[in-house]
């Protein structure tokens, strides 16, 4: 293993000159994420990374700066991984008629990378601590777009879409979802299920799950937030993006005609669920479970074999 100095000498080789020009700092504790810059080098456990930048997250057409999430180099092995530092944060978020508490725990993401080490469908990676005790996880990077950025790629009318890729993308997402099923029989859960955190792998076309630092305060139904995001999810893939009623008035100059109060979606009153009003050749049986996260919806899926079993019967109406 390189001495301190031999990590300096390594770090220079990946040193971008046109921009940073800092002297390289070693920082053992991790406590200040903010003051964790370009050019440091961390050392936890005996292995020593080169900060190179930090992640940034996409949400509603807008990019966030997550600056407890850096991009990193190994130096011993010039492998990129992302390194998570510890971030604690809490907030309630109102679901229908019900205040949910949400929180990050750096614990709770260290505990599914534990559990799901060996599952294809998830992100994979390590946690160490740092020298006064901090949580870090260490990530592999997955090359490839985000389901949403992967579902922006088709750039033809819906319908062709529908039948030309939809069946596929479908096929994948059963995978995915059966997977998060793993991760409930485990009495985990994701917390913050959407597009963004779905990569879709460009080596083996996989649907990989990300970031699981997030968790609420559950009542009796400890899956039902997970559900519920992924029925969301579900009707923003046969849409091929967020179906928001600002959006399709647009299109569809007579759309609010057509709709009513309980077509809209349980969890998003902007966006319509009832998609067989927009898109007319939806089978039936697909469009049944999107209603199912509609605010007309009176029956509910506990788990998540259920959902999964309904797409894999609606699956049959595509091929």
């Amino acid at each position: 293993m390189a001495t301190q100095k031999g990590h300096v000498e390594l770090a220079r080789e990946y040193l971008d000159h046109g921009r940073h020009q800092k002297l390289f700092r070693l920082l053992t504790d991790t406590t200040d994420y903010f003051r964790v810059e370009y050019n440091d080098i961390i050392a936890v456990e005996d292995t020593h990374y080169l900060i190179t930048g930090y992640e940034r997250e996409g949400r509603a057409g807008l990019e966030d700066p997550k600056y407890w999430v850096k991009k990193a180099i190994e130096l011993d092995t010039g492998r990129r991984v992302i390194m998570k530092l510890s971030f604690y944060e809490n907030f309630v978020s109102r679901i229908g008629n019900q205040e949910i508490i949400f929180f990050r725990s750096p614990q709770k993401e260290a505990r599914v990378l534990r559990q799901a080490r060996d599952n294809p469908h998830f992100m994979h990676g390590v946690s160490v601590r740092d020298s006064v005790g901090n949580l870090l996880r260490i990530v592999d990077r997955i090359p490839g777009p985000t389901l949403g950025g992967y579902l922006h790629k088709f750039s033809e009318n819906h319908k062709t879409f529908f039948e030309e890729n939809l069946p596929d993308v479908l096929r994948r997402l059963i995978k995915a979802y059966r997977a998060m099923g793993f991760l409930h029989s485990l009495r985990e859960v994701h917390g913050d299920i959407r597009r963004d955190h779905i990569i879709v792998d460009s080596r083996d076309g996989l649907f990989k799950w990300i970031d699981f630092d997030y968790n609420y305060r559950h009542g009796e139904s400890i899956f039902g937030i997970d559900l519920f995001e992924m029925g969301c999810l579900l009707t923003t893939v046969v849409a091929r993006g967020f179906p928001a009623l600002y959006d399709l008035v647009h299109k569809y100059p007579d759309i609010r005609d057509r709709l009513e109060l309980d077509d809209m979606n349980i969890l998003y009153k902007n966006r319509v669920a009832n998609l067989k009003k927009i898109y007319p050749y939806i089978p039936d049986r697909l469009n049944l479970i999107l209603l199912r996260f509609s605010a007309g919806a009176e029956i509910f899926y506990d788990t998540t074999e259920e959902l999964v079993s309904d797409m894999e019967e609606a699956l049959e109406d595509l091929s």
